[in-house]
């Protein structure tokens, strides 16, 4: 893998942490893609009671 590629999901992943995480802080819920891009199963997710 090229170092831009792996630079660029570093930062693809470190966006959908923040983005989850200012989700989960007002009270929302996540976008899908988010949550996938940091393995977590949105399904699963949202039985989550709260967030």
């Amino acid at each position: 893998m090229s170092t831009r590629r792996t630079i660029s999901n570093f930062l693809d992943t470190v966006a959908s942490a923040i983005a989850v995480s200012n989700a989960v802080r007002e009270h929302r819920s996540p976008r899908a893609r988010d949550l996938a891009q940091l393995g977590i199963d949105p399904m699963r997710f949202r039985e989550i009671k709260r967030f």
